[in-house]
């Protein structure tokens, strides 16, 4: 659950909880308990949970929110994203203008905002995820993009953006000359059976060629197919004769 409250407006974040006995109710933010100040309010009357604050500061207030509502039995608990929208917001520290790294590395990138807010990355104007191998971290004002174990697939134009505000960096990632980590081996079959001869390369990206006898081999649906998964390369050869030894 995420919320989002205008600079100075109020934070209102409510849960129910039911146990026996009552349970006892304790907030965090990032993590910390929750400290007590003169504009928030903590109300439970057994069964609701409101955690109320006044005058909201970006600084002060937003980040994740956690209740943790405990008894002897048991723990139950609801969490909620706050984010403070402050009407002028700037990057203090811009991303790096040109990165350059090779296969497989792993590169960050950071930039810094004059506020705690949520900012969008992009990669070649796709807003990025966070839920692959490029892990998306906040920390404060602090944001970093990190990429791991990069691929060809990952040069291109990064961006950081928040309001009307952007920062970008150009990312450059260097081939590696693949090499064979498991090679191919005899292999044996029965007539109109499936030989599947399998490679593993140091490359996810790159291709290979497959040959018989010396002549570079078509794939045939059906018949000869190929297939490409991170760094295994097959070649499926179905109903098998005589004619495919080699």
């Amino acid at each position: 659950e995420e919320q989002n409250v205008k600079e100075k407006g109020t934070i209102r974040l409510v849960a129910k909880v039911t146990g026996n006995p009552v349970p006892i109710v304790t907030w965090f933010r990032n993590n910390k308990t929750l400290l007590a100040s003169p504009k928030q309010t903590q109300l439970f009357d057994g069964e609701n949970i409101v955690l109320e604050i006044k005058e909201a500061d970006s600084e002060e207030d937003a980040g994740d929110y956690k209740c943790v509502a405990s008894n002897n039995v048991g723990t139950a608990t609801h969490g909620s994203r706050v984010t403070v929208d402050v009407e002028k917001v700037s990057f203090t520290k811009l991303l790096q203008s040109n990165v350059e790294m090779k296969e497989t590395e792993t590169v960050t990138l950071e930039c810094e905002t004059s506020h705690t807010v949520s900012t969008k990355w992009r990669h070649n104007g796709v807003e990025l995820s966070g839920m692959d191998h490029r892990e998306l971290v906040q920390e404060g004002r602090s944001h970093r993009l990190i990429i791991k174990r990069a691929t060809i697939n990952d040069a291109g134009t990064y961006s950081c953006g928040v309001k009307d505000q952007l920062t970008s960096c150009t990312v450059v990632v260097h081939g590696m000359k693949p090499d064979f980590v498991r090679k191919l081996e005899d292999f044996e079959v029965k007539e109109q059976e499936v030989a599947i001869l399998e490679v593993e390369i140091s490359s996810e990206t790159a291709d290979v060629t497959w040959i018989k006898d010396g002549q570079p081999i078509e794939p045939v649906p059906g018949k000869l197919e190929v297939e490409k998964k991170g760094n295994v390369r097959k070649l499926f050869i179905r109903s098998t004769s005589v004619h495919d030894e080699g």
